[in-house]
């Protein structure tokens, strides 16, 4: 035969002396027949005493449990295996105010383990590694969704609610609140608690969870400024590529650029000779720094930039450019209007396109913004007198783009030239 635990709720035997699970000795005076109808044969306390130790040569209150082959009790032990494993199906028991609150809070320090778990995958594994994250706790959610009800039926029934009152929960925002209070009521009946202390388990655990959350932090900033160096993420309503085949009139799979300085371009490379400063009508008003802004123009597809091609006008000069940011290939197609500014649309090999708008300031040099917004992005472009491997009448234009200042390059090449 078996009965449960006063203090814990697990099934022990019938016989037993002390309870295996929590480790709390149990009063056997009710399980010991009295022998009533000679008073003085009746067992006495002391008596009792001696019929629990009589396995041990010392007695409970002067000997360490361990020295009866107890296993000491850890916290996770017995706040979180105990309640979410061993009495998971439990709804007929009763949990302490304490009882419930600790394994409440021994589950919030393993999801802080889980939470930091996900932004590790997330930060070396990106979207596939959140996926895989976002799974794992998914899933252990589900498993312990059975033993969370019946750890708070308990916890209900302990402090002297109906244990249905769990269902007042459903009412929004006041049921939630209401359950709160019903779970912070003291025990309806006083009772020992179980005596627990920290383990090495216990602390290796912890120490586990803060090394997960310490790791995920950290490698997931990584790659989020990874990832802001890269490209900037902006959902565009026509992602149609088709427009971008005649962009780049020679076949290339990355732009390899070399440039050299005026006075080292002897016997190296040849002069490209022009210039966007070129292709504006009035290269004086330019260069007094009439137009050192950037006026954005918002496209937001490549189909809505070809509409407005027609309204560019005889003093516009329309552009293709291929070049590289980082190990990145990118192409523009763009006009520049007789004022030295430029419009038109950005492509990464990536996938991204974005709005491209710049003009050139009192020193020729172009200043792009790439983006709109929170989404926006500077490039920095200067001309190249020198270089290797472009073509003739292409425009040469190096620097570099975003706050991580990566190289980058632009060769701008003329619409039907």
């Amino acid at each position: 035969m078996k009965k449960k635990c006063p203090y814990c709720g697990e099934e022990i035997a019938d016989s037993a002396k002390k309870c295996r699970f929590c480790g709390e000795w149990l009063d056997i005076s009710s399980s010991t027949p009295q022998i009533v109808s000679n008073p003085q044969s009746q067992i006495n306390r002391a008596q009792m005493n001696a019929i629990e130790t009589s396995d041990c040569p010392e007695s409970p209150a002067k000997r360490p449990v361990y020295n009866c082959g107890m296993k000491k009790n850890g916290f996770f032990e017995t706040y979180f295996k105990l309640p979410y494993f061993h009495q998971f199906k439990d709804f007929s028991g009763c949990a302490s105010r304490k009882d419930f609150w600790m394994a409440w809070l021994a589950m919030q320090i393993i999801n802080i383990g889980l939470f930091g778990l996900v932004l590790l995958l997330s930060g070396l594994g990106g979207m596939t590694g959140m996926i895989v994250g976002v799974a794992i706790i998914s899933i252990i959610s589900l498993i312990l969704i059975v033993p969370s009800l019946a750890l708070t039926v308990r916890r209900l029934r302990d402090a002297g609610k109906s244990p249905y009152m769990i269902f007042i929960a459903i009412v929004p925002l006041v049921g939630y609140i209401v359950l709160l209070i019903f779970l912070c009521l003291p025990s309806a009946e006083k009772k020992e608690s179980s005596k627990v202390s920290f383990t090495m388990l216990d602390w290796i655990i912890m120490a586990v969870c803060a090394v997960l959350l310490g790791s995920g932090v950290y490698f997931s900033f990584a790659a989020m400024d990874k990832l802001d160096d890269d490209m900037y993420e902006v959902e565009e309503l026509d992602s149609d590529m088709s427009s971008y085949n005649d962009l780049d009139p020679y076949e290339v799979e990355s732009i390899e650029v070399e440039s050299i300085d005026e006075d080292d371009a002897e016997g190296y490379g040849h002069p490209l000779g022009v210039n966007l400063l070129d292709l504006c009508a009035d290269t004086d008003h330019i260069l007094s720094g009439m137009n050192n802004s950037v006026n954005a123009i918002r496209y937001g597809s490549e189909q809505a930039y070809l509409n407005t091609s027609g309204e560019w006008g005889s003093t516009s000069t329309p552009l293709s450019a291929v070049g590289y940011i980082g190990e990145n290939v990118v192409r523009v197609k763009c006009y520049i209007t007789e004022d030295g500014e430029l419009h038109g649309r950005y492509h990464n090999e990536n996938g991204i396109d974005l709005d491209f708008n710049g003009y050139l300031d009192s020193e020729g040099v172009l200043r792009v913004q790439l983006g709109h917004d929170s989404e926006k992005s500077e490039w920095t472009l200067h001309y190249v007198k020198y270089g290797t491997d472009v073509p003739p009448g292409g425009m040469l234009y190096e620097g570099t783009w975003g706050r991580s200042n990566k190289a980058s390059g632009l060769i701008f090449m003329i619409d039907g030239d």
